[in-house]
């Protein structure tokens, strides 16, 4: 029986292996394929084709819409000898997803490629003209794009021999040019290629250059390529591997036909064509994997394409996904291997394969490696990845690249671990204490030589140090054997010792997002404005029909028919209905030619089209250590990279944290946090319904014109061309706003910011588990440095400005606690006495530039004028005492009192002192009434009950007013624009709770149930206030709010058993708020003072009522008692109906009674989490709900009264009835059946304007799924086999996967911030709501 369970046990873990392999085989070839397909928006498929030379094959790369109406310019590119097309994925990859069509091709008997020549004739004899050949068959293509003239617009590119293929190819194509009139390659680069192999063929530099014929021409060129780009007069004893110069060699400034050339600057050559050289610090082989060869790469083909702007994206050369796809394909291949051992066990168990098993020989005796196994896998690693991976980082000489700066990490850990060594040491035993002392000095040594190594090029060449590559191998073998050495020792120490106290966690983690809800925007009708005082100004062809659309005014000379076409365009969407017809839009007109060509009349791309899929990577890493004597010490790094769903904007961030504690006997014990954090954004986006938003002039966007115009308009030049005034034929897409796209990549709002917090602490154990004593020092400092740049020709700053903004904030706590504890019979008592000393100062400076001198120079000191300085302190102080004391009978009765009185600086003498205290009790009623004896279903029964009284004080300066310099007037000062008060009282809240809690059926059932109250008193606001003080607002302390409610939370473990878990936890809430009083003279709290939507939407609360109503305008509608008869005499009963015009059949807008749209606040609010788990996989899924409140939409507001929501569709333009009444002269109501005479006046002017604020407002309820996660853990059987790992888990995890709600613009869970407040209930140019999918692997050793 024994035997069976363990070949069972044994079978199991061969399946869950097997499973995992499979899992890694699906992981990595769905993620490779999303990423070769750059998330399928690219489609690649395998192409073969006949030449007179053989068959060529390749992968061919093909964006999603290009076909033979839309022809795209196209790259043909090749690998090197004895490669694949495969070899040019990072070319592929990157310019298909930028729209460029590209054939990754296999040269003639390489990969799928067969030549029919005769290959015996030598090397030379069969792959010269592959590229030639294949842009040849592109050429042919119909979705290839040609220009007027019939020039190909193809670039032909290759690596090495590929290389070489491509300079033969535009050889070629220049002798075909004199007899056909037209090139087919447009473009031509050459990587880790010269013209050493094509001199063979009768082409050296000279003879190249004199066939460019006004080509774009590029050579990338690898410093320390091994084969090509020699001196002129090459080092005799360096070896094929050194520095090389190619641009300073005669054959580079031959190519770019100057005598001193630079590289990486380009060049116009005689024939008026573009010439440069990039020159990446790079062996030759390394071309395939570098982004640094990769963004030349980008950047030429984008110098190249110019004119090509409009048919391709211009994504960053820095922005790559390439190598991800190599790192998916990576994770498949190791799962492959991983598979072929289970696969093989499973399948000998097959009858037909079982008689080939055979006897195992006794296995020889393991050679004395350090800890064992995981010695031997630790130096495989060490040994064989850290080299690879730093190597061309140390050879570009970069302190910056990635790996050295996680070398920087490792060496920072590496110098803890030598720490915790030596007090390992100290506490160890003496046979262990040498090993611990000198193992540690080990790898201090090498930390602190690792360190020097990777901060600072201390073999960088000068005169002593004389072959660059020389010491950069020196560089990176020192490196590695740093590297090594403390691999080795920590193994030895941390992991061959088998020391349980030290642990090492590393957590990566992927997440993308993606724009997922949207407007339900209307595609039935187009650009245009068809409203009759619009159509009736010029805009009646006939008298009777409107005009046809056009963004333009296209004169005789240029319309198809011969007869000038008047713009006719408009912002909103109440055009023509869409039917096909073919009109002149927006990219209809060509800069270059000076044309215009009638496109479909449609609605474009114009809103979701600017949103990308934004990507989050998140890195961590943790190393724990214990001495098991209650000494530890942890040690984390965290760094987090994303780049969000808007252009061009993202953030950085990296985590230290260090925490230990040291109990050095029973008397002492000290501890220490510290964390250092640092956040770095080149652009941060700005939300909301303003000038340095993109969403406010996304919104206004005619339909006319997509994204993709948007950004060609940006892309182009346009904008500079048309507010310089050097092209007058110029029209802005929007010419009364920003372009979005340049708001998002030149109106720049960069942050850098670090921040430090911690505490130390030491504790006196005075008398040993009764009576202590602990003094704590903490600290939370932040610098926040911002800039803001606004360039030439900006809206709001045509001159352009910059802003520099710094803010620093310190907050130090100084405290102590005085600790009592200590049983007498059934009683157990815990006292503490404290006190504490908060310090807090702000400062903050801001400076500005409004005009610069300079255009687009972006420091201070190119300020036209002053600079406008804005210079903020405040200083708070607190001082604090405080009690508590604990006491409980036989762990069934509990009972808690607090004290603690405060002194703040910020209020005056006599009220800067206030007490506050709490008294809270709980009995356990299953001890009390041994319930347990006679119900052994129940667990557990608690009854609680709390009283709390808290004070609070305000922020600096409130008392007293201030002078402050004027602006307006130079020598003259102002005071405040509020009226500050010396008599403030601190705000108090008083609260009590009662609650009930129970657990049943050994926790199968548990409960909490809660009812609360609290009343505040005395708060600190600023209420309006009579001009004729010289102030617009007062300080006071405001009446009196009090809150109820109810809190429900559940949680029930529906299955159980060995194997299978299944959890749902459960939790709903419901609140109710009044404002009971307000102080004499004030009899109306408004809480969005500085958000009203230019005074139309008010969020106000009156004594007596909610706190937090909107009240807004809305429809007239017939007051209470009103009435008509109907045809039959009956009279109806017509109250609260809207109010209709007769004339023009629109309902009538009420300007000036406020309505009560309804509270902000929710009814309720629900969650629900619900857990299954099979072994160690484990599925969740969480849910949140809420039901009521209410929110005004400003999204909403503008694109319905524009037109671009479904919203307005009906009428159009044959009228509808309003529901409602009419109004005579003399008060006598009657049904409407007034058909509106104008649709667009109704909806543009009445229905959804912003001051219709009833029509704005929604119901925020509710249902979401928050997130889906799936997570499997490696069992640990198998982990603690490996000898490595403690734990494995990995994670895929997916976010708002659906929102039910009639909320109709993104997000119901609404708010806005206006400055630095969150205002609840108003939505002002909310950015999308994301769905986010993602993975996480966590791995413990």
């Amino acid at each position: 029986m024994k035997s069976t369970a363990k070949a069972t046990e044994k079978r199991s873990r061969t399946v869950v292996v097997l499973a995992i392999a499979v899992a890694l085989m699906l992981l990595g070839s769905i993620f490779a394929q999303m990423f070769n397909t750059s998330f399928y928006k690219v489609k690649v498929s395998r192409i073969s084709f006949d030449t007179d030379s053989g068959t060529l094959s390749g992968l061919l790369y093909m964006p999603k819409g290009v076909d033979s109406s839309n022809p795209h310019p196209t790259i043909v590119t090749t690998h090197g000898y004895l490669n694949s097309a495969e070899m040019q994925d990072e070319t592929a990859i990157e310019m298909s997803r930028r729209g460029y069509v590209v054939l990754a091709l296999d040269m003639y008997d390489h990969g799928h490629s067969h030549g029919n020549a005769d290959n015996t004739g030598g090397f030379f004899n069969f792959w010269p003209t592959s590229l030639w050949d294949a842009a040849q068959y592109m050429y042919s293509q119909d979705y290839v794009a040609k220009d007027a003239q019939g020039n190909g617009q193809i670039a032909v590119s290759g690596h090495s021999m590929g290389g070489f293929s491509s300079e033969m190819a535009i050889y070629l194509d220049e002798q075909n040019y004199a007899a056909a009139g037209y090139r087919i390659i447009k473009a031509g680069l050459s990587m880790g290629a010269d013209y050493s192999w094509t001199s063979y063929l009768s082409l050296d530099e000279e003879a190249a250059v004199a066939t460019f014929g006004g080509r774009t021409i590029g050579k990338i060129c690898g410093q320390y390529d091994e084969f090509f780009f020699a001196a002129d007069e090459p080092p005799t004893k360096s070896g094929t591997v050194y520095h090389k110069d190619y641009v300073a060699t005669t054959a580079g400034k031959t190519l770019l036909e100057q005598e001193a050339p630079q590289a990486d600057t380009w060049y116009t050559g005689s024939d008026g064509g573009q010439r440069i050289i990039s020159q990446p610090r790079e062996i030759h082989p390394w071309n395939h994997f570098s982004k640094a060869s990769t963004k030349d790469a980008i950047e030429f083909y984008a110098t190249a394409f110019a004119d090509q702007s409009g048919l391709v994206q211009n994504i960053a050369s820095t922005s790559q996904i390439w190598y991800w796809k190599e790192v998916f394909e990576l994770v498949a291949l190791v799962g492959f291997l991983l598979m072929l051992a289970p696969l093989a066990l499973l399948l000998m168990k097959l009858p037909f394969l079982s008689n080939a098993k055979q006897a195992v020989a006794a296995p020889t005796p393991a050679v004395g490696t350090l800890s064992g196994k995981l010695g031997t896998i630790s130096l495989f690693v060490v040994g064989m990845l850290i080299p690879a991976i730093i190597f061309p980082a140390v050879y570009d000489g970069s302190l910056t690249a990635e790996p050295i700066r996680w070398m920087r990490y490792a060496s920072d850990i590496a110098l803890l671990l030598s720490v915790v060594g030596i007090v390992l040491a100290a506490r160890s035993t003496e046979d262990d204490r040498k090993t611990w002392l000198s193992g540690s000095v080990c790898v201090l040594i090498a930390s602190i030589v690792l360190r020097v190594l990777v901060t600072k090029n201390i073999f960088e060449t000068n005169a002593t140090w004389q072959g660059p590559t020389v010491n950069s191998i020196v560089t990176w073998a020192l490196i590695c054997a740093c590297i090594s050495i403390v691999t080795m020792v920590c193994v030895y120490l941390f992991g061959g010792r088998k020391q349980k106290g030290i642990g090492v966690t590393f957590t990566t983690s992927v997440t993308f997002d993606k724009a997922g809800y949207w407007p339900d925007f209307q595609n039935v009708y187009g650009a245009g404005d068809f409203r009759k005082t619009t159509i009736n100004t010029g805009h009646m062809t006939n008298g009777l029909n409107p005009d046809e659309y056009s963004f333009y005014t296209v004169d005789a000379d240029h319309s198809d028919t011969g007869k000038k076409v008047n713009a006719f365009h408009s912002r909103y969407q109440f055009g023509e209905k869409i039917q096909g017809q073919m009109r002149y839009m927006y990219a209809s007109f060509d800069p270059a030619t000076g044309t215009y060509t009638r496109l479909p009349y449609e609605v474009c791309d114009w809103y979701k089209g600017f949103f990308r899929t934004g990507v989050t990577y998140t890195n961590s890493l943790a190393v724990d250590a214990s001495d098991g004597h209650g000494s530890s010490l942890r040690v984390s790094v965290k760094d987090t990279r994303n780049d969000w769903i808007v252009p061009n904007t993202g953030f950085s961030t990296q985590n230290f944290t260090l925490s230990a504690i040291s109990k050095r006997n029973k008397y002492i014990e000290a501890g220490l946090k510290l964390s250092y954090y640092r956040k770095n954004s080149d652009n941060l986006p700005v939300g909301g319904y303003s000038n340095s938003s993109p969403l406010k002039t996304l919104l206004w966007q005619p339909v006319s014109a997509s994204a993709r115009d948007a950004y060609n308009e940006w892309n182009s030049g346009r904008l500079v061309d048309y507010y310089s005034g050097s092209d007058s034929s110029v029209k802005l897409i929007n010419g009364s706003m920003d372009n979005p796209y340049f708001i998002v990549y030149e109106c720049l709002n960069t942050q850098a910011k670090d921040s430090v917090y911690g505490n130390a602490s030491v504790t006196g154990h005075i008398i040993p588990e009764k009576l202590s004593l602990t003094v704590r020092s903490g600290i939370d400092f932040s610098n926040d440095f911002r800039t803001q740049q606004k360039p030439q020709y900006t809206h709001a700053y045509l001159d352009g400005m910059y802003r520099e903004q710094t803010i620093r904030n310190i907050e130090l706590n100084n405290d102590f606690l005085l600790s009592y504890r200590d049983t007498f019979g059934d009683f157990s008592l815990n006292a503490s006495l404290g006190g504490n000393n908060m310090l807090y100062k702000y400062h903050s400076v801001r400076l500005t530039a409004n005009m610069l001198e300079e255009p687009n120079v972006f420091i201070l000191q190119n300020v036209n004028g002053k600079l406008d300085v804005d210079n903020l302190r405040k200083t708070k102080s607190i001082n604090s005492f405080y009690g508590l004391v604990s006491l409980s009978w036989r762990d069934m009765l509990f009972f808690d009192i607090t004290g603690r009185n405060d002194w703040s600086s910020t209020l005056a003498p006599g009220y800067n002192s206030y007490f506050y205290s709490s008294v809270s009790a709980s009995v356990l009623l299953d001890e009390v009434f041994k319930l347990r004896n006679k119900a052994k279903w129940i667990d557990m029964l608690k009854i609680r009950g709390s009283w709390a009284n808290v004070g609070n004080d305000t922020e600096p300066y409130q008392l007293l007013g201030s002078y402050s310099n004027s602006s307006v007037f130079t020598g003259a000062y102002k005071l405040p624009g509020s009226t500050k008060n010396y008599r403030l009282k601190p705000e108090n809240v008083e609260s009590w709770e009662v609650g009930f809690e129970g657990h049943f059926l050994q926790n199968r059932i548990s409960f909490d149930f809660a009812y609360y109250s609290s009343e505040t008193t005395n708060q600190i606001i600023n209420v309006p206030s009579d001009w004729a003080t010289g102030a617009s607002s007062m300080v006071i302390n405001a009446g009196c709010v009090r809150n109820e409610g109810i809190e429900l939370s559940a949680r029930f473990q529906l299955v159980k058993t060995k194997n299978w878990r299944w959890n749902i936890d459960a939790n709903w809430s419901k609140n109710w708020n009044e404002l009971v009083e307000l102080p004499p003279g004030v009899n109306v709290w408004q809480l969005n003072a500085s958000n009203t939507i230019g005074s139309k939407v008010f969020i106000y609360a009156y004594p007596g009522g909610e706190l937090g109503r909107i009240y807004g305008y809305g429809l007239e509608t017939a007051p209470k008692g009103a009435f008509y008869y109907d045809a039959d005499g009956h009279k109806i009963d017509c109250s609260g109906q809207h109010i209709v015009d007769a004339s023009t059949g629109n309902p009538i807008l009420d300007a000036t009674n406020l309505k009560d749209l309804g509270s902000i606040y929710p009814q309720w609010k629900a969650g629900l989490t619900t857990t299954v788990s099979y072994k160690s996989l484990t599925v969740s899924a969480s849910f949140a709900a809420s039901y009521g409140g209410k929110a005004y939409s400003l999204t909403n507001s503008i694109l319905s009264y524009m037109g671009k929501l479904t919203n307005s569709l009906e009428g159009r333009y044959d009228g509808l009835i309003h529901p409602g009444v009419n109004v005579s002269a003399d008060g006598v109501y009657s049904p409407n059946n007034t058909i509106t005479t104008d649709a667009v006046d109704y909806y543009n002017t009445v229905i959804y304007p912003r001051g219709n604020t009833e029509s704005n407002v929604f119901d925020t309820s509710y249902l979401k799924m928050k997130e889906l996660r799936v997570e499997y853990s490696l069992p640990k059987k198998l982990c603690s086999k490996t000898k490595v790992f403690q734990n494995v888990s990995l994670s895929f995890f997916a976010t708002n996967l659906f929102c039910i709600t009639n909320f109709p613009q993104f997000d119901p869970e609404v708010a806005s911030l206006s400055g630095s407040s969150l205002y609840r209930g108003v939505e002002t140019g909310a950015y999308p709501m994301t769905r986010s999918y993602g993975f996480s692997l966590k791995l413990g050793f």
